[in-house]
């Protein structure tokens, strides 16, 4: 009987205002399997995760074939191609998650402006978000600095201790950041891109302490005011290089 390991998504770090459910369960083979949903640019997703073993070969149909016979979703097929898509509902990557297995990473297309194109049969749990409050923003905080047409984030570590290792959305790694300076982030912004909520999450790592923290930037209207107080910042004590 074949081993199929469990799937292991530990390193993720949900993001409050994209990520709003996931589930579990087993595959008739016994395969486990995980789907978490999440929200992007008015469109909204559910990501399914499969370990490859003996379905490394498998192509885009066969990928959605396991998806449908296993009674996970159902596909409004006729739909989603009157809204205007060219391809099949499912876009499968392969990926390693945070004990090195290396899974199907499936993506479906739930719905956006134009309707909802599929029906998902997995109940989801809603995620816990363990982001501290009452911290001393003055000593871990993020700033916006202007940079041609882009707004760039940098992490700034204004306290006097290193950060021995940092993850940026359980993707992006920086190590030995040492006290009183500053990294910069993956993320880049144009001015009408803070017409929506954003956020940036990082897990921080000292000598002392774990801290999950999100910086929250809230909803801002671009061309409303001029005011430079109301340029958006990630977090009160965040700032606006120029």
């Amino acid at each position: 009987m074949t081993h199929y390991p469990t799937i292991d998504r530990s390193n993720i770090i949900p993001e409050k205002h994209r990520e709003y459910g996931y589930g579990e369960g087993t595959l008739k083979d016994g395969r486990p399997f995980r789907v978490e949903g999440w929200f992007e640019l008015n469109v909204t997703y559910l990501s399914y995760y499969l370990a490859t073993i003996g379905i490394e070969d498998h192509s885009t149909e066969d990928l959605k074939e396991i998806l449908v016979s296993e009674g996970l979703v159902s596909f409004d097929d006729e739909k989603f191609l009157s809204s205007g898509f060219s391809s099949i509902n499912v876009n499968p990557n392969k990926i390693t998650d945070a004990s090195s297995n290396e899974l199907w990473e499936i993506v479906v297309i739930v719905g956006d402006e134009a309707g909802t194109y599929v029906s998902s049969h997995v109940p989801l749990k809603k995620y816990t978000f363990p982001y501290k409050t009452g911290l001393n923003l003055d000593e871990y905080f993020i700033g916006l600095c202007e940079e041609g047409i882009y707004y760039i984030p940098y992490f700034i570590n204004n306290s006097n201790r290193p950060i021995e290792r940092m993850l940026e959305m359980a993707k992006y790694r920086y190590k030995n950041i040492p006290p009183k300076s500053f990294v910069r982030l993956s993320g880049i912004y144009e001015m009408w891109w803070f017409d929506w909520s954003n956020q940036i999450n990082l897990y921080l790592k000292t000598g002392v302490t774990e801290l999950h923290i999100g910086f929250f930037m809230k909803k801002y209207f671009p061309g409303v005011t001029k005011k430079t107080d109301n340029i958006p910042v990630l977090n009160r004590s965040g700032w606006i290089c120029k």
